[in-house]
């Protein structure tokens, strides 16, 4: 049976309208036989820090309320976890308020985990790229239907955050900087990949009414998309959710890595997808500038450091928290009333630019970097200008 995605045009996150376009997109793909009465139900959003919705860094409060609401009328007992990077311990409630969850959720039956107080366990893995192990959050692994809530976004190392990327978030905080060190592109979306395998979403819901354009996760700009997507193949999900917003085939490794280890579809000729039609929903967004090691590995080992990006702290907006200090793999930040990066050692995995919820840490680029960046930008504008 082929792979298939769901996808239903919706323009913003006003009820009714969502609610019946959330219904419709996990109807559509099955998830009924899914959930039933008495389940136990995981709902993952993308958390990744303190943001609020209108800032589309993390998966919007409507959106999870809408799914949980389609959960409950099941019958379904529902949980909505997640463990914000920068949390290395259990102290990060105020994300659930200043995403907006709180609020959102407070009038249903539903509990709002930090997915570290329900600890996690070893699981040794089949085949993979990277990883023979993880370290994976137990009620995760304990659920009986876990659904994936990503959010559409550009990101600055793996090009894209999808449904495969959303699920590195039940990994045990400090695999998950370590993870960071093992290179980037090709080596961190294949791990990613790897920890994706470790237990595997049974529906998986994209929200893509605003997505994330440019210097994404967390400081990119939102953008106007207007599509929900929902497949019982998280790979597939994204396959589609990548081509509706122009990414070329093959572009996103995290995509490729799964798929290589079987863990879904990713050849867009071989999925089925119902719903609105591409040229309805089609939206080609800024990507964000990602220096692949794969295709200009030889130019960057000429001219090394004339290509470079690395994180720089804004004084004026530090706030000297230590999110960025406890989120580093490396050890390489110290906080004395601001926060200081050692560059000489700096693995630039931009770690702390995510998890810093001031956006006081910015991408500072060579020249170089900068004329290729622009490039790529005007290249972006003009592809878009091309499919409006």
């Amino acid at each position: 049976m082929p792979a298939r995605v769901h996808v239903v045009s919706c323009q913003d996150y006003g009820q009714p309208a969502l609610r019946e376009a959330v219904w419709e997109a996990l109807e559509s793909v099955g998830a009924g036989e899914c959930v039933g009465a008495a389940s136990k139900v995981l709902l993952k959003p993308n958390l990744i820090n303190s943001m609020p919705p209108e800032r589309a860094v993390c998966t919007h409060p409507a959106v999870v309320r809408a799914v949980a609401e389609w959960a409950l009328q099941r019958g379904a007992q529902v949980v909505v976890a997640d463990q914000p990077g920068y949390a290395l311990t259990d102290d990060a409630q105020a994300c659930f308020r200043d995403t907006g969850l709180v609020g959102a959720l407070g009038d249903l039956p539903v509990e709002l985990r930090l997915l570290a107080r329900g600890g996690y366990e070893t699981v040794a893995l089949g085949p993979h790229h990277r990883l023979a192990e993880v370290i994976f959050a137990n009620d995760v692994l304990a659920a009986d239907v876990v659904v994936n809530l990503p959010k559409a976004k550009t990101h600055s190392q793996t090009l894209f955050s999808g449904a495969v990327k959303n699920m590195f978030g039940a990994i045990a905080p400090k695999q998950r900087l370590a993870i960071h060190l093992l290179g980037r592109f090709w080596a961190l979306s294949e791990a990613i990949a790897d920890c994706y395998s470790a237990r595997v979403p049974e529906l998986h819901l994209m929200d893509a009414v605003v997505a994330m354009e440019g210097l994404g996760p967390t400081q990119g700009r939102p953008v106007q998309t207007g599509f929900l997507a929902a497949s019982s193949d998280g790979v597939a999900l994204d396959a589609v959710t990548e081509d509706l917003l122009g990414f070329e085939p093959g572009a996103v490794a995290t995509t490729v890595a799964a798929a290589g280890l079987e863990l879904g579809e990713r050849d867009l000729e071989s999925i089925e997808v119902t719903g609105a039609s591409r040229s309805a929903v089609r939206r080609v967004i800024q990507q964000s500038p990602v220096v692949r090691a794969d295709l200009m590995g030889p130019l960057v080992r000429l001219v090394g450091s004339l290509v470079r990006a690395r994180p720089k702290v804004r004084v004026d907006l530090c706030r000297g928290c230590g999110a960025c200090a406890g989120i580093c793999p490396a050890g390489l930040i110290s906080v004395d009333r601001v926060a200081r990066i050692a560059h000489e050692t700096c693995v630039e995995c931009f770690c702390c630019l995510e998890a810093c919820p001031y956006d006081a840490i910015v991408v500072q680029r060579s020249p170089l970097y900068q004329t290729a960046w622009a490039v790529k930008r005007w290249l972006d504008r003009r592809a878009a200008a091309k499919e409006r």
